[in-house]
C-alpha cells in the first residue's frame, strides 16, 4: 500500500483547501492561520486528523515549527490574503499583503517540498504591470533543490463552476513541481452553470436562525446530488443566520427581481454604491463569486426567492462545506472566512491531480539549472 502523502496549508483560514487536500487523499501535517476566530473553525473541524494548527502571522514562522519531526513533506499548500491584488479590492502596490508571497517563497526554499500549490486572484498576474506575479515565478524557480535541480513553475486560471461547484469563481493556480514530473492541470468535471445556486441551498429553511442556533432542513424538499452529498450524515443545519435589514433596505430586496440589482430600483429607493450593489441572485445560475467583503456588506448577495440576504450557511454550501462543518467566531468573521476560502471540489480536483502525480514514477532529472 502506498504510503499518504503529506501537505502544510499555509494562510489555512477556514480550511477549505485543506478539506479539498484531505478528500483528495493528503494528509495535512499542519496548518498556519493568524486571525484567531479562523483558526478556531480550523482546529474545531480538523482536530481528529492530527494537524497542528500553528496560530501565528507567517512572518513569524519557520520550517521547524511546520515539520515537526519530520524531515519532508510532499506539499505545501498557500492561498494569501490577496487585497492588494484583487480588482475589487484595494489594488495597491504597497498594500502590506503582497509582501506575503515572499514568506511563501521563503517557506518553501526552508522545507523545499516535492510540489507548492498557490491560490490568489487573476489579478495578481497584471497587478503594477506583472511586476509581483513574474517576481514570485522567478523566485520560485531560482530554489535549488537538495539534488541540485530547480522547481518547473506552471499556472493557470481555473473556474470552480467546472468542477462540480455552484459558483462562477476564477481563481489563479501556480504549481511549482521538483523536476521529473510531469504536472498536467486537472480536466473540468462539470460544465460552468450546470450545478446552480438552487442546486446548492433549496433544501436548506427559508427562515434564517440567531447565531449559534440550529435550524433544521426544510421538510419535503428532495436535496440535489449537490445539495445530498454536503448533508450526508448531517441532522440539523449550522450556521444558518444572515445579517438583520433596516426597513429600506428590506424595501428595496422586495423591488428587486432575480437578476435585478440597485439599477434597476424606483427612484425613491435609489442607493450609492457600485453598480451591481443590491443584487438579487438568480437561483437558475451559478452563484457570483463570495467574496470576504460579505463579512462587512451582504447586499450583493440577496436571496433569489427570499427578502434577506443569503445565511453563513448557504454561503458554506456554495464553498462545498459539509454541513458538518461548524464555523466560530463573530458572524462577520463568519462570513468573512467563507468568502477566502478555497471551494474544497476544487481543491479536491487539484489535489487527485497532485497525488497522481507525486505517485507516478519520477523521470531521471537532468540536475542543476544554471
Amino acid at each position: 500500500m502506498p504510503r499518504q502523502l503529506t501537505a502544510i496549508d499555509l494562510f489555512a483560514g477556514a480550511g477549505g483547501l485543506s478539506a479539498g487536500l484531505q478528500a483528495a487523499g493528503f494528509r495535512i501535517l499542519s496548518a498556519v492561520e493568524r486571525d484567531p476566530q479562523a483558526a478556531a473553525t480550523y482546529a474545531l473541524n480538523h482536530d481528529d486528523s492530527g494537524v497542528v494548527m500553528v496560530p501565528k502571522d507567517v512572518f513569524d514562522v519557520s520550517a521547524a515549527e511546520l515539520l515537526g519531526r519530520r524531515s519532508s513533506v510532499d506539499l505545501i499548500a498557500a492561498g494569501p490574503p490577496c487585497t492588494g491584488f484583487s480588482i475589487n479590492g484595494q489594488r495597491r502596490s504597497d498594500h502590506p499583503s503582497n509582501a506575503l508571497l515572499q514568506e511563501v517563497v521563503r517557506l518553501v526554499d526552508e522545507v523545499k517540498p516535492k510540489a507548492v500549490l498557490i491560490e490568489n486572484v487573476v489579478g495578481l498576474t497584471s497587478m503594477s504591470r506583472g511586476y509581483f506575479f513574474d517576481r514570485l515565478i522567478t523566485a520560485l524557480e531560482r530554489i535549488k533543490l537538495d539534488d541540485g535541480g530547480r522547481y518547473e513553475v506552471d499556472y493557470t486560471v481555473l473556474n470552480a463552476a467546472e468542477f462540480g461547484g455552484p459558483q462562477n469563481r476564477r481563481r489563479l493556480f501556480i504549481v511549482s513541481m521538483e523536476p521529473g514530473r510531469q504536472w498536467e492541470w486537472p480536466t473540468p468535471t462539470t460544465k460552468a452553470g450546470e450545478v446552480t445556486l438552487w442546486d446548492a441551498i433549496a433544501d436548506l429553511p427559508g427562515r434564517a436562525v440567531t447565531p449559534g442556533a440550529i435550524a433544521m432542513y426544510r421538510p419535503n424538499v428532495e436535496p440535489s446530488a449537490y445539495a445530498a452529498a454536503l448533508r450526508n450524515g448531517s441532522d440539523n443545519v449550522l450556521n444558518h443566520h444572515t445579517k438583520r435589514l433596516q426597513e429600506t433596505r428590506r424595501k428595496r430586496f422586495r423591488a428587486l427581481k432575480p437578476g435585478q440589482d440597485r439599477r434597476h430600483l424606483p427612484e425613491e429607493l435609489q442607493a450609492g454604491g457600485h453598480p451591481g450593489k443590491y443584487r438579487r441572485l438568480r437561483a437558475d445560475q451559478p452563484s457570483p463569486t463570495l467574496m470576504a467583503h460579505m463579512g462587512k456588506d451582504l447586499s450583493d448577495f440577496i436571496h433569489p426567492r427570499l427578502q434577506r440576504s443569503l445565511t453563513a450557511r448557504e454561503a458554506a454550501r456554495i464553498q462545498g462545506f459539509h454541513d458538518s462543518y461548524e464555523f466560530m467566531g463573530s458572524q462577520a468573521s463568519q462570513l468573512v472566512q467563507v468568502g477566502n476560502a478555497v471551494p474544497v471540489q476544487l481543491g479536491k480536483a487539484l489535489g487527485e491531480q497532485m497525488v497522481s502525480v507525486l505517485t507516478s514514477r519520477r523521470r531521471p532529472s537532468r540536475g542543476s539549472r544554471t
